[in-house]
């Protein structure tokens, strides 16, 4: 298909934007951030010195606590639920099932293997 003799030639845009423009807008850019770091400068005035930290007090609870030795009980809670994961003991008698250790079971399933598993 040919081109129309009535069109001119083509030509093609030698820059999209001017240099103005952008020195412009990379101005107001900066303006802005500048503004808002002052901005921020005065609302937090404390807040550039990195080497202050700041907390907020606790409160001081009156007596009585709620407990009187919480790490005994806290040594106490973890030795009953260590004996709880690592004892053996009877779920339910009447159908067979019982609580042995992970490591247990894992060692007895390793050395009897599963019943009735697929093999290659």
């Amino acid at each position: 298909m040919s081109e129309p003799e009535n069109l001119p030639a083509a030509q093609h845009e030698t820059a999209d934007i001017t240099l103005r423009p952008m020195l412009i807008g990379g101005a107001g850019v900066l303006a802005v951030l500048v503004l808002l770091g002052g901005l921020t400068g005065w609302l937090y005035p404390g807040a550039r010195d990195p080497h202050v930290v700041r907390t907020a007090a606790l409160p001081n609870y009156p007596a009585p606590a709620l407990q009187a030795d919480p790490e005994g009980d806290m040594r106490r809670f973890r030795a009953e639920q260590l004996t709880q994961l690592n004892g053996v003991w009877w779920v339910d008698r009447t159908t067979g099932t019982a609580h042995q250790p992970i490591a247990d079971a894992m060692r007895r399933l390793a050395n009897a293997g599963i019943a009735d598993w697929p093999t290659r």
